[in-house]
């Protein structure tokens, strides 16, 4: 019995970090592009700026 509990506790917790690590994936992507989308708005900026 106690190993059965031990093994549901496990899988838990390996099905929590994978959670973790998909939020975490999903969040940088998001950084990433909303980083790419600023750059390229004050890249454009810099270049209005010089002409």
């Amino acid at each position: 019995m106690k190993k059965y509990i031990k093994d549901k506790l496990y899988a838990h917790r390996v099905r929590v970090k994978k959670l973790w690590a998909v939020c975490l994936i999903l969040i940088g992507i998001n950084n990433v592009i909303v980083g790419i989308g600023k750059y390229f708005k004050t890249d454009s900026n810099q270049k209005e700026n010089i002409l």
